[in-house]
């Protein structure tokens, strides 16, 4: 069976924006257009492993899916129920390398961004600054791509 892959571009929130979608589900997204693809909410789901994560307390997160960059001190350490009792206990990581983003209590991601920092810079600057870009977040713009061709969907067939 050949898979329906169509590609949406976006004008808003951010210009150049490309989606590309299985059907009504947005698999991956290209923020910038250059080419740079990072795997949807949606794609993380299916396969929750395929990135390392980082674990943010609940009052970080709403920063998070508001698509802020995720600064050091909002990563969670020592905290019950959480992976991390220290920083050395984060996965390993590069600068430019994809990062997962969850709340502690919640194991599903709600966002995906790329490292601003390594691992070591992190440790070596006390967790200070920013950690990771925020490239795609829950109710962010290729969360809603699937609601948008719904929408169009059931308008034109309401003609």
């Amino acid at each position: 069976m050949k898979d329906n892959i169509q590609t949406f571009k976006l004008a808003e929130p951010v210009a150049n924006a490309v989606v590309y979608s299985n059907g009504d589900e947005p698999c991956f997204v290209d923020m910038n257009g250059k080419g740079q693809l990072y795997p949807t909410l949606y794609t993380i789901w299916r396969c929750p492993a395929c990135l390392p994560a980082l674990a943010i307390q609940a009052p970080v997160s709403k920063f998070v899916v508001k698509g802020s960059d995720l600064m050091l001190p909002g990563v969670a350490f020592g905290i019950d129920g959480g992976p991390f009792a220290a920083p050395e206990d984060m996965p390993e990581f590069q600068q430019g390398s994809g990062m997962l983003v969850f709340c502690i209590g919640n194991p599903m991601p709600i966002a995906v961004g790329e490292m601003l920092i390594s691992k070591q810079e992190a440790i070596a600057s006390g967790m200070k600054g920013k950690a990771c870009k925020v490239r795609h977040a829950l109710q962010g713009p290729a969360w809603f791509v699937s609601y948008w061709k719904l929408a169009f969907d059931v308008s034109m067939a309401a003609r």
